[in-house]
């Protein structure tokens, strides 16, 4: 899939590989979301999505003429599934394929039974595309799900749905039918205020990308983002090419281990979080405050900037997080394993990212 990653505030330049790129007859498509607390939803055409500091959630229109809302996007799998509030009933465009779906994420699962349905999100609608009716979710800890329209890469659906190696997602469903002109998409994440309040809006891009998000400057890189380092101050922790995940469905950033062992060792009273949704993620001292340095990233020739603002948790986040220590400071910095990064929402609302390619761009100024 492409994925490109763009930053808001700063221009940046922009690190894509492509894939594959199919024309198409259809536009593209924009649908905006929130950045709240609080998940949201909203009925406008163009796709909003709420970011909720730690979820990115859309509404979605299927079934028997039913509205689901708060559907997570996930770029990190590739199965649309709904019903984990409301049940999905069979509708008059459902198609019954007697099949099973088994969907599996980092801190989750739904299983059910899989449909081919018309399914429309924000404006645009796939009128033969895979489905899932959750009858059983578990795992589940940062928030309560509600449904997952996963549109990662198509490597990452197989087996999903019984009877099927592999199954196309709603965006490839999309391109096949010529209701947008590529199978890609673009998501930009509006950021959180330092008080956990919404910022701007978010946008969700089907069919190609918002030129607007990012700067002009451009890299190819072939294959998979890669990261080639990683300093804490003014110091490298990590110089090596290493593989990188993007992936809107975790809030976290996720770095790799000899990155939090070096952070560890060098920074006074640093410390794992042993308790709260946080448990393994960096804290360190009330007193710290104003004295952590930043977090720098390279990807490809890109050079990404994490003030201390950016990767410490907002304390109206604590409660959803379940700390309750509030003289300590929290972090999103948690361990990715041994060799790779996990750039997820925190750093996703410092970058516009994009699928079909694989890449990282920083924003273009406001």
């Amino acid at each position: 899939m492409l994925l490109r990653l763009l930053s808001p505030s700063l221009a940046r330049a922009v690190l894509i590989s492509t894939l594959f790129y199919t024309a198409y007859a259809g536009a593209i498509v924009k649908v905006p979301f929130t950045s709240t607390i609080m998940l949201i939803s909203s009925s406008d055409s163009n796709v909003p999505t709420t970011n909720a500091g730690l979820k990115v959630t859309v509404q979605v229109q299927a079934g028997n003429d039913q509205t689901f809302n708060d559907i997570l996007v996930d770029t990190g799998s590739s199965f649309l599934w709904v019903g984990a509030q409301e049940a999905y009933a069979p509708g008059p465009y459902t198609q019954i394929i007697n099949e099973t779906f088994d969907a599996n994420y980092g801190e989750g699962g739904a299983t059910g039974t899989a449909y081919i349905d018309r399914v429309t999100v924000g404006g645009v609608t796939a009128s033969a595309a895979f489905i899932g009716a959750a009858n059983n979710t578990e795992g589940f800890q940062i928030a309560e799900p509600l449904g997952g329209i996963s549109m990662g890469p198509a490597n990452t659906s197989f087996n999903v749905v019984s009877g099927y190696n592999t199954t196309p997602t709603f965006v490839q469903s999309l391109a096949a039918e010529g209701a947008i002109p590529a199978a890609m998409f673009g998501v930009y994440v509006s950021p959180l205020s330092a008080s956990g309040e919404p910022g701007s809006t978010g946008e969700l891009t089907f069919g190609g990308v918002d030129e607007s998000k990012f700067s002009a400057r451009r890299k190819t890189h072939r294959s998979r983002a890669q990261a080639f380092y990683f300093g804490w101050g003014g110091e490298y922790a990590i110089n090596t090419t290493l593989y990188s995940l993007v992936d809107t469905g975790t809030y976290f950033i996720g770095i790799p281990n000899d990155g939090l062992f070096y952070i560890l060792q060098n920074t006074p009273d640093a410390e794992l979080a042993s308790s709260s949704l946080l448990e393994g993620c960096l804290t360190f001292p009330a007193n710290a405050s104003g004295t952590l340095p930043p977090l720098y990233v390279g990807v490809g020739s890109l050079n990404f900037t994490i003030t201390p603002d950016d990767y410490i948790v907002p304390a109206p986040l604590y409660a959803a997080l379940n700390i309750t220590d509030a003289d300590t400071i929290y972090t999103v910095l948690c361990p990715a394993g041994p060799n790779q990064y996990n750039l997820g929402m925190s750093f996703l609302e410092h970058a516009y990212s994009a699928f079909d390619l694989i890449g990282l761009a920083q924003l273009a100024p406001p």
